[in-house]
C-alpha cells in the first residue's frame, strides 16, 4: 500500500498519521506535503506519527538522504517549524540518526518511540 498521511489539527499542532510501505521517495513527498499544509495554516509544530509504516526500514544512508532533505525544505521555505517524528523500531534506529542529522543542519527535529513523550516535547 502506498505511503500516505491523515492530516489533523488542535490548538497545538498539527498531527500526520502515517500509513502504508515505506518508501524514502513516498516519505519524503509525503512530509513535504504535511510540512507545506501546516505553513499554509500558519502552524509551526508537527507531529509526525510513522507508527503505522511498515515495509523494511531504512538503511543508515537512506535515514542521512531523509533528513537532509526535511532540513532542505525547511530551508527552501525559509520557515522554522519544531517537529516530532514518532516512530517503532526498526523504522526509528536506536541512535536516532536521522535527527542527528536535522540538528546538525540548524532543524528542529525530535525522534520518539512514545507519542505523549513527542507530543509533550512538541507543546514546551
Amino acid at each position: 500500500m502506498k505511503l500516505t498521511a491523515q492530516i489533523q489539527t488542535n490548538e497545538n499542532y498539527l498531527l500526520a498519521n502515517f500509513r502504508g510501505e515505506y518508501t524514502k521517495l513516498d516519505l519524503i513527498g509525503v512530509t513535504e506535503e504535511v510540512l507545506e499544509t501546516a505553513l499554509k495554516k500558519g502552524i509551526h509544530r508537527v507531529l509526525l506519527d510513522a507508527r503505522e509504516i511498515t515495509g523494511k526500514p531504512p538503511t543508515i544512508l537512506e535515514r542521512f538522504e531523509l533528513g537532509e532533505a526535511f532540513t532542505g525544505f525547511i530551508r527552501r521555505k525559509d520557515a522554522q517549524i519544531k517537529c516530532a517524528f514518532v516512530g517503532k523500531h526498526p523504522m526509528v534506529d536506536k541512535d536516532k540518526f536521522g535527527e542527528t542529522v536535522v540538528a546538525n543542519r540548524g532543524g528542529l527535529l525530535k525522534v520518539f518511540t512514545d507519542i505523549k513523550e513527542a507530543a509533550e516535547w512538541l507543546t514546551k
